[in-house]
């Protein structure tokens, strides 16, 4: 649930490439543009599969390379540039970094972070996916960022309202010391237990909202005035008042998020902050059917 970009966010981004003393690249995530393979073949110089992250674990499928990030230079080519990046509006695609490192290094630093491990479990880790990107730097360790991230480099990426957001620097002594005493280089980085459930939370309301969508009305409020941005908002809200109520079922969840945007969500948010006081017996459909009787009643009688 992302919007549409920002009008002058092409232009935003060629002057931070401008005032940057470090190499800008882009990190396009090709699993989110109809036609990957043709984007990289029209980039201004030739790209070499190398820069597919997943190059290395693809052998030569084109399938999988299609759904790999990619790691290009960015060039102040306007035209062509434009017409290009002008394919992943309104798309969590687009990161900006800018570093010191060339190009096969930073491809390194980046491959090794495609795959992770948490307990016996291995899996890819979408660090590309910008609606991810901001929970994994909150949750990653200093030391896991610096891995990741790099000490100096500069992130940048397209947020949820379609304009360009800073990733907080690293703090430069701690990092420094961190990056002499104890830099490792991990061939599969590892996460906890704690950081896995974070990371699956936070994407629990795109995926809810991707399952109820079509079973909203056509003319509901949510499709018709709502922005993207502000329908995962209200989602997120609404689980929030789930958890707190001791909802933790997805299909209870799941009837939580639909009933909230089937109407006029902001109204029935306010509604879902007395779902708490439900009684330990009480139904996730009965709940809901007493927040509105009660609303009815309130208005009737005010």
């Amino acid at each position: 649930m992302i919007n549409s970009f920002a009008a002058h966010w092409l232009d935003q981004l060629d002057r931070m490439a401008r005032e940057s003393d470090k190499k800008t690249y882009l990190l396009i995530d090709g699993v989110f543009l109809d036609d990957a393979p043709s984007f990289i073949r029209q980039w201004p110089v030739p790209i070499e599969p190398q820069c597919a992250l997943f190059y290395e674990r693809s052998n030569a499928n084109a399938a999988v390379l299609a759904a790999s990030p990619w790691l290009l230079p960015y060039l102040s080519e306007p035209n062509q540039i434009d017409r290009l990046l002008a394919q992943c509006d309104a798309l969590p695609a687009v990161i900006c970094i800018r570093s010191h490192d060339d190009t096969p290094t930073l491809l390194s630093r980046l491959k090794r972070w495609t795959i992770v491990s948490c307990g016996d479990m291995q899996f890819n880790f979408r660090f590309t996916d910008t609606r991810r990107l901001p929970a994994i730097h909150r949750t990653l360790t200093l030391k896991q960022k610096l891995n990741l991230f790099g000490e100096h480099d500069k992130w940048t990426f397209v947020n949820r309202r379609g304009q360009w957001e800073h990733l907080e620097p690293l703090d430069e002594d701690v990092s420094q010391t961190i990056a002499k005493s104890q830099w490792e280089e991990l061939r599969i980085p590892e996460l906890n237990d704690d950081q896995f459930a974070v990371l699956l939370n936070d994407s629990e309301p795109d995926e809810i909202v991707a399952a109820i969508w079509a079973e909203l009305p056509e003319g509901c409020v949510t499709r018709t005035t709502s922005s993207p941005a502000d329908i995962y908002d209200y989602a997120q809200l609404a689980l929030k008042h789930a958890a707190r109520a001791g909802w933790v079922a997805t299909p209870d969840r799941m009837t939580i998020c639909r009933w909230l945007l089937e109407q006029d969500a902001l109204e029935r948010l306010t509604l879902l902050q007395d779902i708490e006081r439900r009684t330990p017996d009480q139904t996730v459909e009965d709940a809901l059917q007493n927040l509105e009787a009660a609303s009815y009643m309130a208005s009737r009688y005010a």
